[in-house]
C-alpha cells in the first residue's frame, strides 16, 4: 500500500511539474510576443522582421510543448505485426521495351551485339625471326575463356555477397554436375601442376578456380566466336556495368582476331531498316584494320506516297510488258511448227538455229525470273515481315 501511495504521488508531482512547465511555457511565450510588439512600435524592427520572429516564437513554443507532454507521457512496448511489401526497384516492364535511339529519329531495335573470334596460339615455322616470337595465330579457337570478375576478389565489380570461401555458393552456380562427363585433375603444361580438381570442371573453371565468362555460340552468317549483347533495356547504370563486367572478364585479349559490332534500327519518317556493322580486324602486325558497313532495306513498298505509287505503276506496266514478251515468243514458237501455204515449215530445229532467237529466248527467261523473284519478294517477304523492337535473348535480369 505504502508503495502505491508513493507512486500515485510520484505521478500526481510529475502532473503538477507538467502543468507549471506549461504555465511558465506560455508566460515566455506571452512575453516574448509583448517584446515584440513593442520593438515594432518603436521602429527597432520593421513588420517583416517581426512577423519572423513571431513564427519562430510559435514554433519554439510548439516544439517545447511537445518535449514537456512526451516526458511526462508513460511508455509502453507492445509487439506488433506489421505486414509490408519488398520494393526491388525495378520501375521497368521487363516485357517493354525501353526507347533507345541512333540521333533524333533512328530507333534502334534489340540492342547492340558485339562478337568475338579468337584463333588458337602454335609454334611458328623456324625463320630468322624466330627468336623475335615464336607463337603465331593458329585455327580458329572456340573454347571458354575470360573469368567472371563478380566472383573474384580485388576485381571492382566483385561482389562481396557472393564472397563463398568453401566454393559452395559458386559450384552451385556454374554446377559441373550438369555436365555429362565433366573434366577434372588437369595437368597444366606451363607449371606441370595439377589443376581443376573436383568439383571446379575444365569445362567451367578456369585453372585458378575462377568461372569462364565467355563461351562460343554459333551464329548463323558468322565466324565461330563468342556473342556478347547489349540489351536496350538496360538502364544507364545497368549499362555501364555490364560494359565494365566485359572489361573486366577479358573479352579482348592477345589471341582475339576480330570483333564487329552489330547494330539495327528503324527510322519511322523514311521507313527503312539500317543494319550497321563495325569490324575491328586485328592484324599480324599489330595494328586494328576498322571498317564499316551501312545496309539498308525497305519494306512498306506500297504506302499511300506518289512516289510509291508511281513506281507501283510502272512495276505492273513491265510486269505486262515482259509477260508479252514472252507471249509472242512462244507465239512465234509455236507458228514454227504449223504449215503455211500447205508446205510445213522448217519446224522447232530451224526456228531454233538462229542466235538471235536464243537470244531473245533468254532474255525473255530472265525478264520473267527477275519478275517472279521480285513479286515473291513482296508478297511472301515484305507485306508478311514484322520485328519486334526487343527479343528476350537472356533470362537474365535486364535492369
Amino acid at each position: 500500500m505504502a508503495v502505491a501511495n508513493r507512486q500515485l504521488a510520484a505521478i500526481q508531482s510529475l502532473s503538477e511539474k507538467q502543468a507549471s512547465a506549461l504555465a511558465d511555457l506560455d508566460a515566455a511565450t506571452n512575453d516574448r510576443l509583448n517584446a515584440i510588439s513593442v520593438a515594432t512600435q518603436q521602429g527597432v524592427i520593421n513588420l517583416y522582421q517581426a512577423l519572423a520572429v513571431w513564427k519562430m516564437a510559435r514554433r519554439d513554443k510548439a516544439l517545447s510543448n511537445k518535449i514537456t507532454k512526451l516526458a511526462a507521457s508513460p511508455c509502453t512496448y507492445e509487439p506488433q505485426s506489421i505486414e509490408f511489401s519488398v520494393n526491388n526497384s525495378n520501375n521497368v516492364e521487363t516485357n517493354t521495351a525501353r526507347e533507345r535511339t541512333l540521333g533524333l529519329n533512328n530507333r534502334v531495335l534489340a540492342g547492340l551485339m558485339l562478337h568475338t573470334w579468337r584463333t588458337q596460339d602454335v609454334k611458328c615455322p623456324e625463320t630468322r625471326f624466330s627468336k623475335v616470337e615464336s607463337c603465331c595465330s593458329g585455327p580458329i579457337d572456340i573454347s571458354p575463356y575470360g573469368l567472371d570478375a563478380v566472383f573474384k576478389l580485388g576485381s571492382p565489380i566483385f561482389n562481396p555477397d557472393l564472397y563463398d570461401p568453401d566454393g559452395k555458393m559458386l559450384t552451385s552456380i556454374y554446377n559441373c554436375s550438369e555436365i555429362s562427363q565433366p573434366t577434372f585433375n588437369i595437368i597444366e603444361a606451363a607449371t606441370t601442376l595439377t589443376v581443376n580438381a573436383p568439383p571446379y570442371c575444365a569445362e567451367l573453371y578456369n585453372p585458378r578456380n575462377i568461372p569462364y565468362a565467355f563461351w562460343h555460340l554459333p551464329l548463323s552468317g558468322l565466324p565461330a566466336g563468342f556473342p556478347v549483347f547489349f540489351d536496350i533495356n538496360l538502364s544507364h547504370e545497368a549499362a555501364a556495368t555490364w560494359l565494365q563486367w566485359v572489361q573486366e572478364g577479358l573479352l579482348v585479349d592477345d589471341r582475339t582476331r576480330g570483333l564487329a559490332a552489330h547494330l539495327i534500327s528503324y527510322n519511322a519518317d523514311l521507313k527503312v531498316f539500317a543494319a550497321i556493322q563495325v569490324d575491328f580486324d586485328f592484324q599480324q602486325g599489330g595494328s586494328i584494320k576498322v571498317s564499316h558497313r551501312i545496309y539498308t532495306l525497305s519494306l512498306e513498298l506500297y504506302d499511300a506516297t506518289p512516289a510509291n505509287l508511281a513506281r507501283y505503276a510502272f512495276e505492273v506496266l513491265l510486269a505486262g510488258c515482259i509477260v508479252m514478251l514472252m507471249v509472242l515468243q512462244l507465239k512465234d514458237i509455236g507458228a514454227s511448227v504449223l504449215t503455211q501455204k500447205g508446205q510445213r515449215r522448217g519446224g522447232l530445229k530451224a526456228y531454233f538455229s538462229s542466235g538471235s532467237v536464243w537470244l531473245k529466248l533468254v532474255n525473255n527467261v530472265l525478264l520473267l525470273a527477275g519478275m517472279g523473284l521480285w513479286w515473291t519478294f513482296v508478297n511472301q517477304h515484305a507485306k508478311q515481315f514484322s520485328m519486334n523492337l526487343r527479343y528476350p535473348v537472356s533470362p537474365c535480369c535486364s535492369t
